[in-house]
């Protein structure tokens, strides 16, 4: 009897632990939209029923509940975030009670920034592996091919960005701008 006892509680302690709410569909090292749809997603149980037991946060401002759709493990949030970096946090509860919380630091915009990328003869080059980041963390960042010497970049912050081309013949080129400056020249050099 004593046996079953610890193997029931080290079961609820196994199961307990498990419980573990994730965001998805949010990108903390990338340049997200200003306007995007979201879910925190529970591993292991199920979100309570009451929905006085589910927040979302997004810059320290509660979210209106009318913009979250709670689905036995799956939070589904319609945001709104602001131009440049958003802290979003989500807190709920399981039906047995569990306080659980998810976060993310997420970088969005509502800019495009044309990259044209050409060689020092200002002919356009193509198939340019082109890098776009932030200055103040470029770790943040997105990448894409020069098509015909030009690269788009989407949902870009107002911020100071850095944008690296490199040619598939190794010529490099770096710049910096503003993420609102709609487009931007690239002259790649030699190494």
């Amino acid at each position: 009897m004593r046996r079953l006892a610890l193997t029931a509680c080290l079961l609820a302690a196994t199961s307990a632990a498990a419980d573990t709410l994730r965001i998805e569909g949010l990108h903390e090292q990338r340049f997200n939209p200003l306007q995007t749809e979201f879910s925190a997603t529970l591993e292991g149980g199920r979100l309570s029923e009451n929905d006085d037991d589910v927040s979302v946060l997004i810059n320290g401002e509660a979210m209106p509940p009318a913009l979250m759709l709670v689905r036995d493990r799956t939070i589904r949030i319609d945001a709104t975030f602001t131009d440049g970096v958003n802290d979003v946090l989500v807190l709920a509860r399981t039906r047995d009670g569990e306080a659980l919380r998810a976060d993310a630091l997420v970088w969005a915009g509502g800019h495009t920034l044309v990259v044209d990328v050409v060689d020092a003869a200002m002919e356009p080059v193509g198939n340019a592996t082109v890098r776009v980041s932030l200055a103040s963390n470029t770790a943040i960042s997105a990448r894409s091919r020069a098509t015909n010497g030009t690269a788009r970049f989407e949902h870009l912050p107002a911020q100071r960005l850095l944008i690296e081309a490199r040619s598939p013949d190794a010529q490099r080129g770096t710049v910096a701008t503003n993420g609102d400056a709609g487009s931007v020249l690239v002259v790649l050099e030699d190494d």
